[in-house]
């Protein structure tokens, strides 16, 4: 566990990464990038805002910056990459993409705690950060769809 509680967000931040490269075809990788940056702001934002809120806590990393693993906005570039690229124009079909995203999240964030990376404060609990994380990426959907939406749909 030593091990994992360690190298849990770079062991993300490779797979995240490998998935992108694996599914989505390099032009369109290219053409996305702004929205992984986008995304990575968004996430250490938000952990920086729960660890000064005392929510959350990471308890190992490699680096960390105000608290936040610094890979973790790596593999939040690429999570936002892969949400954005599955995303619909259609806001029916939003929601349960929006949905099965926010599950995978649940279960990294899981996976997160048992490990020993990741710690949950006082009343914040897997709820809360369900929660969070469906707001967060439908927050990032809307502003990347605001900034980035004929890039984002010319191929549907």
């Amino acid at each position: 566990m030593e091990f994992l509680q360690t190298w849990i967000n770079p062991i993300y931040a490779i797979v995240l990464w490998v998935l992108v490269f694996v599914l989505i075809k390099p032009q369109r990788i290219k053409e996305l990038l702004p929205i992984g940056i986008i995304a990575a702001a968004i996430l250490f934002m938000v952990e920086y805002v729960l660890i000064s809120l005392g929510l959350i806590q990471f308890n190992k990393g490699w680096v960390l910056v105000a608290g936040v693993p610094l890979l973790n906005p790596l593999w939040g570039a690429a999570a936002g990459i892969l949400v954005i690229s599955y995303m619909k124009d259609d806001f029916s079909k939003k929601i349960p993409i929006l949905l099965f995203f926010t599950i995978i999240a649940e279960i990294a964030s899981y996976v997160a705690i048992k490990v020993g990376n990741l710690s949950f404060l006082g009343n914040y609990s897997i709820l809360y950060d369900f929660l969070l994380n469906f707001v967060v990426l439908l927050i990032l959907t809307q502003i990347c769809e605001g900034l980035y939406g004929k890039r984002i749909y010319k191929h549907i």
